[in-house]
């Protein structure tokens, strides 16, 4: 139960992982009028407006998605751990 749980935040982590870097790309190679581009903006940008209130961008390069990549990744780490220690096992 524990593993399956683990495996579920990992697996929800890669996905999202995933879904910005592919947010990235189509945002630099695609119009804003494209289903995809829209798609991706529906899941992602909601995710990023909190970090933007922290992280403006610097010369028109936007930061918030590597932020969001590496609050992933200590989500990613942190979680089965905590999670296990919650449950001390």
């Amino acid at each position: 139960m524990i593993d399956l749980l683990i495996m579920i935040v990992q697996s929800v982590g890669q996905i999202l992982t995933l879904i910005v870097v592919a947010h990235s790309i189509v945002q630099m190679l695609l119009p804003a009028d494209y289903a995809v581009r829209r798609f991706l903006e529906r899941i992602i940008e909601p995710l990023l407006r909190p970090i933007r209130r922290f992280i403006k961008p610097y010369r028109g390069v936007d930061f918030s998605p590597l932020a969001l990549l590496i609050l992933i990744m200590l989500l990613v780490q942190l979680l089965p751990r905590l999670i296990l220690a919650l449950l001390h096992i």
